[in-house]
């Protein structure tokens, strides 16, 4: 299938240059630039059957986006298995090496998108590849059991599955589950917006912690969120006038997951799991002080 050509048929892309996205010397296959005139477009091409993208593109026709803090696509191209998404050339930066102090700013803004579009079922997280739930708590319960039969750690597991259950005091709405540093956008007016919209889905609001470090269990990296970690969090409960011991258990519980997710990872890859380590992290996130980094700069 020639994509460029279905691209030039295209009410975007009609007396239009395209070219294909090269990056570090790169070539991407799936992405191209589209200028036409003054007017500057990019598309990206996915496969349609895939649950993410089916869930996002409903995600992206019922929500309410009107300060398009949600990058907005303006020409949806289906053919064949494939789906061609096409947006408005973005020109600003991302906070990846300069302006991370506006990171905590998306959080507020995010804070806000998910308040007013809380969602009914059904719920789902790229953990679960796409198998959805009728309600959060047994989306968690159920993702929560099949990492118990790996752990053999000091814990007793009625401990755990209580810290882990504080997630339900979370609510379902849509959620950016692979919300990181490189999906936040500057625009060159000020304004901010989230671009790569694959894992717009309904699910719960703490999943969309997957890139903050907050108790620096991974090593920093340009895409995750470590200094700006503890300040963040608290703009974004703060914004949805969430209580700090409601949001600490909510917290505790997501981390507490995310550490489940890298050990199970882990066991099914047939990798040797330090339980030392594991107990070690647990500890920390159960009993550590969330916000004893936390800035009080504005």
């Amino acid at each position: 299938m020639d994509i460029k050509k279905i691209i030039e048929n295209s009410s975007t892309g009609k007396n239009a240059v395209i070219e294909q996205v090269s990056l570090q010397g790169h070539i991407y296959n799936d992405l191209f630039k589209i200028t036409a005139g003054s007017q500057i477009y990019s598309a990206k091409v996915r496969n349609i059957n895939s649950w993410n993208i089916k869930e996002s593109l409903y995600c992206l026709s019922s929500i309410d986006n009107k300060d398009k803090f949600i990058h907005p696509y303006t020409e949806i191209i289906e053919a064949g298995d494939n789906v061609i998404l096409i947006s408005e050339w973005l020109k600003g930066s991302q906070p990846i090496t300069e302006n991370r102090d506006k990171i905590k700013l998306f959080f507020k803004s995010l804070a806000e998108f998910n308040k007013k579009n809380k969602s009914d079922a059904p719920y789902t997280s790229m953990y679960l590849d796409g198998k959805t739930f009728l309600n959060i708590e047994e989306m968690i319960k159920t993702e929560a059991s099949q990492y118990f039969q790996f752990y053999k750690g000091k814990h007793g597991l009625k401990k755990l599955k209580t810290c882990l259950l504080g997630l339900s005091a979370g609510f379902g709405t849509v959620i950016m589950e692979d919300f990181n540093t490189g999906n936040m956008f500057i625009k060159e007016d000020g304004g901010l917006c989230l671009i790569d919209t694959e894992y717009l889905i309904r699910g719960l609001n703490t999943y969309q912690f997957e890139h903050i470090n907050l108790f620096k269990l991974e090593t920093p990296v340009w895409s995750n969120i470590t200094e700006e970690a503890a300040e963040s969090l608290k703009v974004y409960f703060d914004a949805l006038n969430i209580s700090g011991s409601n949001a600490e258990i909510q917290i505790r519980g997501y981390y507490l997951m995310s550490e489940f997710r890298k050990m199970a990872y882990s066991a099914y890859k047939k990798e040797t799991v330090d339980f030392n380590v594991i107990d070690n992290n647990i500890d920390l996130i159960i009993n550590g002080n969330i916000y004893e980094n936390h800035s009080n700069k504005d």
